[in-house]
């Protein structure tokens, strides 16, 4: 055993840049879907170090060392809630479809252990530009709560030389408490604050309330803005999130006119002092010229359908050069 350990560990320290590249591909790949899906996450990546992979080949059972440990490079993602991390799941799944998936969460026994539900995605990577054999990668996916926990149990319970003691136990196992209960109150609030109708309109009015004030230092009429929201949000098609960097790249890419309009037609402007064109003091007015853009009928259409006053549409669509 003695001299397979050996040669396990000069072929790591020979393969072991290309398990960094490896790691780093994965860590990209997941980065790059989880931020199409609009999943709020962080993803970071390893190979394994030399010590480390010593180590875990003399404290650990392998029929064949280099076939059998799974995590020579290792990719970990972090989310924000546990709704999050089942979305996550799919995603990476999706992603690596021939990968293996390790959830602790369906053992039998889990519970008597002090440890969080490991969720690991084992994956292997064949990549003759890296390696003309498969390689392994490993996917940790947990909560914030759980990689705190994580962090700080395998800084008590693994790293010392001494064994831990029933104290530092009995801590860990109530702190473990304290995470499962944070991330299920968590989730149980985000369930209830996204199933709320009014959830999609605050989000909706704070995306546009970030870009309102790069342009002016004044602040709006609330009541106004939660009049004409509810009516815009009928004309978007695609999730908030999702939306927020249509608006984003719509006000980049007409920033000096949206400066422009401000100076002319904005709160500290003759004519916002005056109470005309009163949209024109408003964060939504850049949703309406977004829109304008697109559909400009569809929006006259839905404006006139939910009575809305239409010499503040006409006013404003006017001062952005469009007559509707």
């Amino acid at each position: 055993m003695a001299s397979s350990i050996e040669e396990a560990r000069r072929r790591y320290i020979e393969e072991r840049p290309s398990y960094e590249i490896l790691a780093k591909r994965v860590e990209l790949a997941l980065l790059r879907r989880l931020a199409e899906a609009h999943i709020p996450c962080s993803v970071e990546s390893r190979a394994k170090t030399v010590s480390s992979f010593v180590k875990k080949t003399l404290t650990t059972t392998y029929g064949d060392i280099w076939e059998e440990m799974p995590d020579k490079a290792g990719a970990r993602v972090i989310f924000e809630h546990s709704g999050d991390l089942e979305l996550g799941i799919q995603i990476a799944r999706e992603l690596f479809p021939d990968s293996k998936l390790e959830n602790e969460r369906f053992e039998e026994g889990f519970e008597q252990r002090l440890s969080y539900p490991k969720t690991h995605l084992h994956v292997r990577v064949l990549d003759k530009e890296l390696n003309p054999d498969y390689m392994s990668c490993e996917i940790q996916l947990r909560t914030a709560a759980e990689d705190l926990w994580s962090r700080m149990s395998h800084a008590l319970l693994y790293k010392p030389s001494a064994p831990s003691s029933p104290v530092v136990r009995r801590s860990l196992y109530r702190l473990l408490a304290l995470v499962e209960l944070y991330d299920a109150e968590v989730e149980r609030a985000m369930t209830d604050m996204t199933s709320n109708p009014a959830f999609e309109e605050s989000q909706l009015l704070h995306s546009t309330e970030a870009l309102y004030h790069e342009f002016v230092a004044s602040d709006y009429r609330l009541a106004l803005s939660q009049e004409i929201i509810p009516v815009l949000l009928e004309l978007i098609d695609k999730p908030i999130i999702a939306y927020t960097e249509t608006l984003e790249e719509f006000s980049k890419s007409n920033r000096p006119k949206l400066a422009e309009f401000f100076r002319e037609y904005g709160p500290e402007s003759a004519s916002g002092l005056s109470g005309q064109n009163i949209l024109a003091t408003q964060p939504e007015c850049i949703i309406i010229f977004e829109i304008i853009s697109r559909k400009p009928e569809a929006l006259r259409a839905k404006w006139e359908e939910n009575q809305l006053p239409e010499d503040w549409l006409s006013e404003l669509s006017g001062s952005w050069g469009i007559h509707l």
